[in-house]
């Protein structure tokens, strides 16, 4: 496989990932077939679908966004829903995609008082990067955010906590911890 190749193959799997796809089993061949071994043992029963998992947050976030930027018309389209889903994937919590939103539309700059005259406020893109996500949290003095108040955030913020260290076990190649990480999170164990 030449590098054009891998690369081509990892962008695949990274977008099916980023839309909420289970790419599991293909990282694992592709790291297979990079290491020229045999694949990761997986747990044989089908993990958890993350979409569904997050739908209810997903969805929290967009209404909190649509009031506080006062975008009644706005809808949660695949975009924003998809930009959002990552971000979470990728450990960022509920507040601080709240802390987010607030920096970016309290910033003047991104609420049309810039050159063009144009407000980027959008939470798709908002949400596009996780950087981008950490430097509006920071403008809304959300470098550290208010933590889950209910039970319910807080049993979401420990899900979202373990799934992170079962991804960070999956890159790292250690299929021991992340499937005993995913047993837990199935049988509420991790909650």
């Amino acid at each position: 496989m030449d590098r054009s190749e891998t690369l081509a193959e990892l962008l695949t799997i990274a977008a099916r990932y980023a839309r909420g796809e289970d790419v599991l089993a293909d990282l694992s061949a592709f790291v297979a077939r990079l290491q020229g071994g045999p694949q990761l043992a997986l747990v044989s029963e089908p993990a958890e679908a993350p979409v569904e998992g997050h739908r209810e947050v997903v969805q929290r976030i967009f209404d909190y966004w649509q009031k506080r930027a006062a975008k009644p018309r706005a809808r949660l389209t695949p975009e924003r829903a998809s930009r959002v889903l990552a971000r979470l994937r990728q450990g960022y919590s509920e507040a601080e995609i709240r802390a987010a939103i607030d920096g970016c539309l309290g910033s003047e700059f991104h609420q049309g008082q810039n050159e063009s005259g144009t407000v980027y406020d959008d939470l798709e893109m908002i949400c596009r990067t996780g950087s981008r996500v950490e430097r509006f949290a920071a403008l809304a003095g959300g470098a550290r955010p208010t933590p889950a108040t209910t039970p319910a955030e807080q049993a979401d913020e420990r899900q979202r906590a373990l799934r992170a260290q079962a991804e960070k076990h999956l890159r790292e190649g250690n299929a021991h911890e992340y499937n005993r990480i995913l047993r837990a999170l199935r049988t509420g164990k991790g909650s």
